[in-house]
């Protein structure tokens, strides 16, 4: 008998063992370069009823998103790839939290990230954490994103948030800012108004690594970027000129600025104009009023080549004084 109780524990033992060992197989092996779902239920609650449904089709309605917006600026019908089970299904991961939901009303996006990034790893692939919580960082926000090396990373939404929050989340994974220059953008805060991309976002796009080919290939070769001058042409009207090179070829230079005009986004990237590039050199212009009203002492130029790598380089900037050309420099 006791010989017989020893041989069902060792055989349930070796039976959960061999389960987590199929488990972390299945996650060592995943693709990548692809969007992966996440649903993130804090401990003791209760999983919404067809769940993997909803976030089928949540996920399948974002990449529609992003592929109306290339195509209609004529890049294509590209999109992102998303993990699919053998019937082509949206595979849904499920994560129980460690604590209950109160514990995830402040910081939420810090804490689940720090209970899920052991056993998905952010630099891999992209993933979008639907989170079952009624309230999402102290209420403040209802998404959050980070991204992780040059091509991954993670966004995470409250389950009400709406479809085009979890598009603009996403969008922060594959490296675009926000751009309030208009309320229809997707990466402004234009709410329910919002319905696609910029140009400037589609371009952007069109050479990331996730909607073209994976894996990176090739050397990343150096961009160089200088200021050559800026100026003053009216309390209102700035002028910068920039020279740009890049042997892998140039797509798109960007002029950013730290977001002062957002409480909830105060301190982050914000893109205030954006040019297209189509040489290996080019000398950049931006003329902008987006900096009238505001205490920037600090200008970004993001360039882009035509195989998705991104340098950048902060300037700082003189302001106030009699118009005239300036010379600023990194």
């Amino acid at each position: 008998m006791k010989a017989k109780f020893l041989f069902t524990v060792t055989l349930v033992t070796f039976s959960v063992v061999a389960c987590l060992a199929s488990g972390f197989s299945q996650e060592a092996t995943a693709p990548e370069g692809i969007v992966r779902l996440i649903y993130f239920l804090p401990k003791n609650s209760q999983a919404q009823p067809n769940i993997n449904a909803k976030l089928h089709t949540l996920i399948k309605d974002i990449q529609r998103i992003y592929a109306d917006s290339l195509e209609s600026y004529q890049f294509g019908r590209k999109t992102f790839q998303i993990e699919t089970d053998a019937n082509g299904k949206a595979v849904v991961h499920r994560v129980d939290g460690l604590s209950g939901e109160g514990y995830y009303h402040q910081r939420t996006f810090s804490k689940v990230i720090e209970e899920i990034s052991e056993r998905f790893d952010g630099s891999k692939n992209a993933y979008l954490i639907v989170g079952e919580t009624s309230i999402f960082e102290g209420g403040g926000s209802s998404g959050k994103a980070r991204q992780v090396g040059r091509t991954g990373g993670y966004a995470m939404v409250r389950d009400s948030a709406a479809l085009t929050t979890a598009a603009h989340e996403l969008g922060h994974v594959f490296g675009l800012e926000h751009d309030f220059r208009d309320n229809a953008y997707i990466m402004s805060y234009g709410g329910n108004s919002r319905r696609k991309f910029s140009r400037c976002a589609a371009e952007w796009l069109n050479v990331h690594p996730y909607f073209i080919n994976w894996p990176l290939t090739g050397t990343n070769r150096p961009t160089t970027i200088q200021m050559l001058s800026f100026q003053e042409e009216s309390p209102e009207k700035i002028r910068f000129r920039f020279q740009v090179s890049d042997a892998d070829g140039l797509v798109q230079a960007q002029l950013l600025t730290l977001t002062t005009t957002h409480p909830v986004a105060a301190g982050s990237s914000e893109l205030i104009a954006c040019q297209s590039l189509t040489s290996e050199r080019s000398t950049p212009t931006f003329v902008t009023t987006e900096l009238a009203v505001r205490p920037v002492e600090v200008i970004s130029l993001r360039v882009l080549d035509q195989k998705g790598n991104v340098d950048s380089q902060m300037f700082p900037i003189q302001r106030g004084s009699t118009p005239g050309p300036k010379i600023g420099g990194p």
